[in-house]
Order: structure tokens, then sequence, then C-alpha cells
């Protein structure tokens, strides 16, 4: 269930960094702010760490069935092989990707 917070936090987190990426570097632009601009950066770099942790903790939670979680409930199963369970992330993903 650890990996579950952890996942949830980086969402979490990750939506707070890229609305502060998107604002920082729209005011360092529009203010021509280079600092601003390169924190705007680092900020969507953060973002990208934040999304590739909660993508990982939930690879995680499909390779261990962690059935508790709705999303792994509905689109996994305890027979499948790890590389079917871990490939249901984006196998239970609506519509075309």
């Amino acid at each position: 269930m650890m990996a579950a917070q952890i996942g949830q936090f980086a969402l979490a987190l990750a939506w707070v960094v890229t609305a502060y990426s998107v604002v920082a570097s729209i005011l360092g632009i529009r203010f021509k702010h280079d600092k601003l601009i390169a924190s705007g950066r680092n900020a969507a770099i953060g973002a990208f760490a934040c999304i590739t942790t909660a993508i990982v903790c939930l690879g995680y939670l499909f390779a261990v069935s962690d059935f508790s979680i709705k999303y792994i409930a509905a689109h996994s199963n305890r027979d499948l092989p790890v590389y079917f369970k871990i490939s249901s992330i984006w196998g239970g993903q609506e519509g075309s990707l």
C-alpha cells in the first residue's frame, strides 16, 4: 500500500510543479527574466520525474497484484505473467493512444 501512496503523492506533486512550470515560464517570457524561464524549465523536468515515479509505482503494484487499487483489479489478474501485468498500465487505457 505504501507504493500506492507514493504514486498518489507523486501525481499530486506533479500537478503543482506543472502549474508552477507553466506560470513561471509564461511570466519569464513576458518579462524577459532568464532565471524565471530556467526555473520553469527545471520545474518541467521535476514534473517529468514525478510522473515517472507514479508510473513506476503503478507498475510495481501491477507486478505484485495489489488488487486494492481499482484500476489494477479491473485490468489484471494473478494468472498473468509479470510482463503482461506491467503492460496492463497501457492496456487499461481507454481509447486510442
